[in-house]
């Protein structure tokens, strides 16, 4: 059976060096490959993306993690690994992205998955209503965002009151859990390696 090769889009923060160690431990390569480093080649009908002057049609498994500065490019580059035939995590990127995670909670609930109760509101006034139907402590996190930038932790109507008074938009309200760990499952098709426990630290 073929080893698969991995490249992540990223950067070598902690999460990323947590996903390659789990990687290596199933021994499969891995590779972090920053978006920016990647060379985009179009010529005739043939497309080709390289990185330090190496094909990356040569590998298998592409995990995108850090592109918000460049999502046109990263989108680019998904949908033409996945016409390749390449697995991309995750292929909403390569299909159809979104970069609002009220699109999380559609596409779970739309494939019968579990979500946690969660709300958004175009309209300020619809905030005293949600505050009414909802239990506290909540979870406050940006639409859009990723490395857990901007979360909070509401424990109180009067708080989430106040906080929604200066901020009417762009966030979700999302029931909370007093959980240590999260879980983050990869399955690479027909092929996969365990799930990865995501940990938060207290200071």
């Amino acid at each position: 059976m073929k080893k698969l090769k991995f490249i992540i889009i990223g950067y070598p923060n902690k999460n990323t060096l947590d996903l390659v160690a789990e990687i290596k431990s199933r021994k499969y390569p891995v590779s972090i490959v920053p978006l920016k480093e990647i060379v985009f080649e179009f010529s005739k009908n043939k497309f080709k993306a390289s990185w330090n002057n190496v094909n990356l049609n040569k590998y298998d498994v592409f995990i995108f993690r850090a592109y918000n500065i460049h999502v046109d490019e990263a989108r680019i580059l998904a949908e033409k690994l996945i016409s390749a035939g390449k697995i991309v995590l995750d292929e909403a990127l390569g299909k159809q992205f979104f970069q609002n995670k009220l699109f999380d909670a559609s596409k779970t609930t739309r494939f019968g998955l579990n979500h946690p109760q969660t709300f958004m509101a175009l309209d300020p006034s619809s905030y005293e209503k949600i505050a009414s139907k909802i239990k506290f402590p909540v979870v406050i996190k940006p639409c859009a965002g990723q490395k857990g930038k901007g979360i909070k932790k509401i424990e109180t109507k009067k708080d989430f009151l106040t906080f929604f008074k200066k901020n009417p938009k762009g966030y979700l309200i999302q029931e909370f859990f007093a959980l240590k760990s999260d879980i983050r499952g990869f399955c690479c098709r027909k092929q996969g390696f365990r799930s990865i426990p995501k940990v938060y630290t207290q200071r």
